[in-house]
This record gives structure tokens, sequence and C-alpha cells, in this order.
């Protein structure tokens, strides 16, 4: 019975974890990019979109990479994995037309 309760509520977890805000999903236009050392503007990309199946894309132009995201609500974190990297972004503001998010090389300021 204890691992029949173990199974279900490991169940129930994997099943909840991914319950991100619903002003978090859509598609985002970035307005800018600013490396953290260099204080300087960066420009590589101009869009990013997340998907509620976990789907994430990133691009300016033509180029688009897409990959996977995930949030976790503990830690107020969005996870981006494109090819075998993760990156860890911080949301620092999150309304409905505004987001900001930040790690440790650069602070990404996004309206819808």
């Amino acid at each position: 019975m204890k691992k029949l309760s173990l199974l279900l509520l490991i169940s129930f977890l994997t099943l909840t974890s991914f319950t991100p805000p619903t002003e978090l999903l859509g598609n985002w236009k970035v307005s800018k990019i600013i490396n953290t050392k260099t204080r300087k503007q960066d420009h590589t990309i101009d869009r990013m979109s997340f998907k509620q199946e976990g789907v994430f894309e990133a691009g300016k132009g033509d180029l688009v990479k897409s990959g996977t995201w995930s949030f976790d609500e503990n830690q107020n974190l969005i996870t981006l994995n494109v090819g075998q990297q993760d990156a860890h972004y911080k949301i620092l503001k999150l309304s409905k037309t505004k987001l900001v998010i930040e790690n440790f090389e650069s602070k990404i300021y996004l309206k819808k």
C-alpha cells in the first residue's frame, strides 16, 4: 500500500510540476538584452515564444532555434534548453504585457 501511495504521489507531482503562470505563455518581442558584464546591448534575438507544451522558440528574422522550457515555481525560475545546454533565468517582472528575466550574463526585457 505504501508503494502504491508513493507511486501515486510521484505521478501527481510529475503531472503538476509544469504549471507555468498563464501570463508567461505566448509570443514575446524582445525590447532589449543587456549583457550584465559589459553593460552593452545584445541584438542576437528579437523574439521568444513559450508554449503550453513546454516548447520554446527564440530567434531573429528567419533564424529560429527551438527547444524546451520549464518553470520552477519555488525559485521563480525559467530553464531553457536548446540542444545540450540549460540556461536558467530568474523572473524579475511578469505581467500580461511585460516580462523581465535575468541570468548571470544577461538581462532580457520583453513585451507582448
